[in-house]
């Protein structure tokens, strides 16, 4: 006969208790493990769209910087502004974009020898620089070529380098030229040929009889007028930007932006003055009576 000893019981849980407090945690860690996955998915596409958004914004700053400052004059023949259907031969590299600018700055030649710089040695500059925009649809690259000194042929014959890559996520850049004569926009602008027709000389003329003009034939009347440019007498009053990048996660995003030119009309023509053939008369001073 055996006898039941009474004591005390141990504590402990039952099987179900166990299973209950393992399910409550589970519940826990799901739900705390599927916040943090939607807090980290937030926060990179956060990030994300916020570095696309600084390239674009950095790629319209520098477009900002060289519409705003676009420089023509009719006294320099190296000034243009050809985009689109531009009919210059400058215009046949098909780049998307060339303007003459007032961004440049002037940059100072370090000595590597730390003496003294030898001016004559450095390569000149000007605060008016020849710029290239270029675009490859196939690689989206964006290319930006820049002369210190307005050379058509360097800026056109240069090898673009990793130095002068704005972009490698450029689906499209479409650019609008506002017509202020005609009060409608515009997708292409040639401000190149006045340039050259102001140099031509007079190919119908009037002149005197006896005398020939420039194709070295007697002329039998005309306008006395040079031939006039086929392209634009000055420059767009604004452009309008439309860029399409494509995000970090591949899908396309299209921003849009209106740069005003602040001096769309080109620098006017510099005439020497007429020679000093004598003292001026004076106004004042009148002949004598019989004189």
């Amino acid at each position: 006969m055996r006898i039941r000893r009474r004591g005390k019981e141990r504590p402990g849980f039952t099987l179900l208790e166990v299973i209950v407090a393992l399910v409550i945690f589970g519940v826990i860690s799901f739900a705390t493990g599927l916040a943090l996955s939607v807090a980290l998915r937030a926060h990179t596409a956060s990030t994300q769209r916020q570095e696309d958004q600084e390239e674009a914004s950095a790629l319209f700053a520098t477009l900002s910087r060289d519409l705003t400052a676009a420089y023509g004059s009719l006294n320099d023949p190296d000034s243009v502004f050809i985009a689109g259907g531009g009919q210059g031969p400058r215009a046949a590299g098909g780049s998307l974009l060339l303007l003459t600018t007032l961004s440049h700055r002037i940059e100072a030649e370090a000595n590597p020898a730390g003496g003294a710089q030898d001016e004559s040695a450095a390569l000149p500059q000007s605060d008016c620089a020849l710029v290239r925009y270029d675009l490859d649809a196939n690689t989206g690259t964006l290319l930006r070529v820049e002369n210190a000194v307005p050379n058509p042929q360097v800026v056109m014959q240069a090898t673009p380098s990793p130095t002068n890559i704005l972009s490698r996520r450029v689906l499209a850049l479409n650019l609008r030229f506002w017509d202020a004569n005609a009060r409608a926009w515009r997708s292409d602008w040639d401000f190149e040929q006045p340039n050259q027709a102001a140099g031509q000389p007079t190919t119908q003329g009037s002149a005197p009889s006896g005398q020939e003009d420039a194709n070295g034939t007697a002329p039998s009347g005309g306008t006395g007028q040079a031939d006039s440019g086929t392209g634009d007498s000055a420059l767009p009053g604004a452009v309008e930007v439309s860029l399409a990048l494509r995000r970090t996660d591949g899908t396309p995003a299209t921003y849009t932006t209106l740069i005003p030119i602040a001096a769309p009309q080109p620098m006017p023509h510099i005439t020497a003055p007429a020679a000093n053939t004598g003292a001026p008369a004076n106004p004042n001073t009148t002949a004598p009576p019989g004189g």
